[in-house]
């Protein structure tokens, strides 16, 4: 079942290209399309109907189309990988109008395949309602944790403001701005989960990045004379009053509490809280390729140990 190419001319409407492909009658079953939808451009949906001529049975099932177009493509601008609801697809983003015209079936990949499609639109629906019902303050609760291009990665985020739409983990930045993320809406709308109120004072879930035995050579290595030690930075953070912690040991993994060097009021060695610094809304960075344009913490120096 691999990809067919070819041609689209442009202009040309989906139905019509199904009654091209899929229309067809022989003396013993006429196949008809009654209706079909283009969905986001890279998956087709047709409601066929066949009738069997010797019997007057009828039913109607659905095609599933795959598509790829290629505006620029030198040969062909067209690709379809094309099979039926008993195949079992993964896609099922079929509008609800088509699902309607469909005859009860037993195989079990169909009914496998129509209940992925009710179950996405109930979904969709209840996303829809939450969406349109939206509140600053509310708390979005993502499907999976997302990460943003400065390296945050969140399981949940506070609505800003709705004009223009924005979210936020509740931090300022160091100049006393509050932190805003965009994520546009009908990009939201497939990423949610659920919505909690304002009322029920939803919490942001900002999610680290954990360092692992594989990634650890990444990390900027520092050594610090009066330590007699030598660590790698895996954490900095910064306040806009300008304190910097540099975490050098996840001492506690499930209470988060580093080892590190912390220079504020005063510079000294000792434990901290990352979970309490992402509360009052410090500036946090974990990637390793920020961390190693970083000033080494003062008293120390960043070490390479490639060069020595």
């Amino acid at each position: 079942m691999g990809w067919t190419e070819t041609n689209w001319t442009k202009g040309t409407k989906v139905k019509d290209w199904f009654k091209e492909n899929y229309n067809q009658e022989t003396d013993k079953v006429k196949q008809t399309v009654l209706d079909a939808a283009l969905v986001a451009r890279t998956e087709a949906f047709a409601a066929i109907e066949q009738i069997n001529k010797e019997t007057n049975n009828r039913i109607v099932f659905m095609a599933v189309v795959i598509m790829k177009f290629y505006p620029k493509a030198y040969r062909f601008n067209f690709a379809y990988k094309d099979m039926d609801e008993t195949y079992g697809p993964n896609i099922c983003r079929c509008p609800k109008r088509l699902m309607k015209l469909l005859t009860p079936t037993d195989n079990e990949y169909a009914l496998n395949w129509r209940k992925r499609v009710e179950d996405y639109w109930t979904t969709k629906d209840k996303t829809n309602k939450a969406m349109k019902k939206l509140n600053v303050g509310d708390t979005i609760v993502f499907k999976e944790t997302i990460k943003f291009n400065n390296g945050t990665s969140y399981k949940s985020l506070q609505v800003l403001s709705l004009k223009p739409f924005r979210l936020t983990d509740g931090s300022t930045n160091i100049f006393g701005n509050t932190q805003a993320y965009y994520i546009k809406r009908k990009t939201l709308d497939s990423i949610i989960d659920h919505v909690i109120p304002a009322s029920e004072n939803g919490q942001v879930e900002r999610e680290v990045e954990e360092v692992t035995e594989k990634t650890i050579e990444q990390y900027p290595l520092y050594y610090n004379g009066d330590m007699k030690k030598e660590y790698r930075c895996i954490l900095w953070a910064q306040a806009k009053n300008g304190w910097e912690w540099y975490g050098f040991e996840l001492d506690d993994k499930d209470n988060k509490i580093y080892f590190g060097y912390v220079m504020g009021a005063y510079n000294e060695w000792g434990y901290f809280s990352l979970q309490e610094l992402l509360d009052n809304g410090v500036k946090v960075v974990t990637d390793p390729k920020e961390l190693h344009e970083l000033a080494p913490p003062m008293g120390g120096t960043w070490i390479n140990k490639s060069a020595s």
